[in-house]
């Protein structure tokens, strides 16, 4: 699993550089997982009044939904960022796991590569540096060789046949 942190600013256009690079990846055949570090604590992501919320506010500490298409676990206790990475392996085993955010605590993943937007500060192996979003072919070109230049690329069908 390659890590890959998009980390800059507010509004630097991180978000976009994680779509952008998500798309791509899932287009020669990777498995990609997305986690977004968010900076406020009010955030919710399930649906007023369906029964998950309903659970959620009468104090459950994990609250899942799931159909035959789609699961949403919902837990009301903080992750660090390992434990969250050692989640999504077990649970998905993605290829690549793009984080946006997590400046703060790249430095604890010795293996990930991180994408800067406007030269934001961090501690991790720099992949490539990215003026705003306008550096979107750039970002996904650098995500691209690196996964040329790992193993990961085995579990990426095109890369794999284009290696071959």
């Amino acid at each position: 699993m390659l890590v890959i942190a998009v980390v800059g600013r507010k509004k630097s256009g991180k978000t976009t550089i994680v779509e952008g690079v998500t798309g791509a990846l899932t287009k020669l055949g990777c498995r990609v997982a997305v986690l977004k570090h968010i900076h406020h604590d009010d955030f919710d992501v399930d649906v007023p009044g369906k029964d998950t919320w309903r659970a959620s506010r009468a104090g459950a500490v994990a609250v899942v939904g799931t159909s035959r298409v789609k699961t949403f676990l919902e837990l009301h206790e903080p992750l660090d960022l390992r434990s969250l990475l050692g989640m999504i392996d077990e649970i998905v085993s993605p290829d690549v796991v793009l984080l946006e955010g997590f400046s703060g605590e790249i430095g604890i993943i010795e293996s990930a590569y991180v994408i800067s937007l406007g030269g934001r500060d961090f501690r991790g192996n720099l992949l490539c540096e990215c003026s705003g979003p306008g550096d979107l072919e750039r970002a996904i070109e650098s995500v691209e060789e690196i996964l040329r230049r790992t193993n990961v690329s085995h579990g990426c069908r095109q890369l794999r046949e284009e290696l071959h």
